[in-house]
């Protein structure tokens, strides 16, 4: 029986280094995004956003296992299959497990900081994006300025008063 645990445990160890892994891929690409964002480099920017469809495609195909394997586990320690790794971990008993309770606790703490990393870069890369969008806008309605609105309005909110000093801001 402590057999079986012991095989679910490390299978769920290693399911966690995947997500671990595809994560930190995630974040690479955020990263390389980010440079093709600031350069303006549309050819980048569809190979890149190519790479991570199939990155998320792979953490779906990881993560319906890693939730199958957590069901098992929750049956076996006696656990709600939703609480966070850190209280599942809280169910494993220290006496048998105690090795691989502590490396599944680095893990967590691996998952836990790239995810921040993750966040971090999406929230740059939306900014750079807005960024480039509020140049676009601009670009187009300096070209067009003697037309009464704006000619690319992709917020739909602003009017062209309050756009006027917006590149000074930018740069």
């Amino acid at each position: 029986m402590v057999s079986d645990w012991m095989n679910y445990l490390k299978s769920f160890k290693d399911l966690l280094k995947k997500e671990a892994f595809l994560i930190s891929k995630l974040v690479d690409l955020e990263e390389e995004k980010y440079e093709a964002l600031k350069q303006v480099e549309m050819k980048d920017l569809m190979r890149l956003n190519t790479l991570e469809e199939e990155i998320l495609h792979s953490m779906d195909g990881v993560e319906e296992k890693r939730k199958n394997v957590l069901s098992i586990l929750s049956e076996t320690f006696h656990f709600d299959i939703n609480l966070s790794l850190s209280k599942v971990l809280n169910f494993i008993p220290d006496d048998k497990f105690y090795d691989l309770k502590q490396e599944l606790e680095t893990l967590r703490q691996e998952i836990k900081a790239a995810t921040g990393k993750l966040q971090m870069a999406v929230r740059e890369n939306s900014e750079m994006l807005h960024s480039n969008m509020e140049i676009i806008n601009l670009t187009l309605n300096f070209a067009n300025r003697n037309f009464q609105r704006e000619t690319y309005d992709y917020r739909m909110k602003k009017t062209m008063a309050e756009n006027r000093y917006l590149v000074n801001q930018i740069v």
